[in-house]
């Protein structure tokens, strides 16, 4: 499911510390629980999300190469609530 909240570098961090923790179930909720391959399914979100932003213009070429990236994540509605906050300052 698409969710990329601001700000990203923290959560980032946040999924590289929790991996190194070893759990081996994890509920990151809205899905079933996953083992720790989750956090680097995360972690490889974030970081290709926060590389289409730098490189997309504005909100809507964001979405749509988010899209396509994770042409099998659902929520691509939380795009259009989330993207937006990234290009503020843009």
């Amino acid at each position: 499911m698409h969710a990329p909240m601001f700000p990203i570098p923290p959560r980032i961090r946040m999924l590289k510390s929790l991996r190194g923790k070893n759990y081996k179930w994890i509920m990151p909720g809205h899905v079933m629980p996953m083992g720790p391959e989750f956090f680097d399914k995360a972690i490889q979100y974030y970081e290709t999300t926060l590389k289409i932003i730098g490189e997309s213009p504005d909100v809507k070429t964001a979405n749509e190469k988010l899209i396509k990236a994770y042409p099998r994540y659902g929520g691509t509605f939380l795009l259009d609530l989330f993207l937006p906050a990234f290009y503020k300052n843009k």
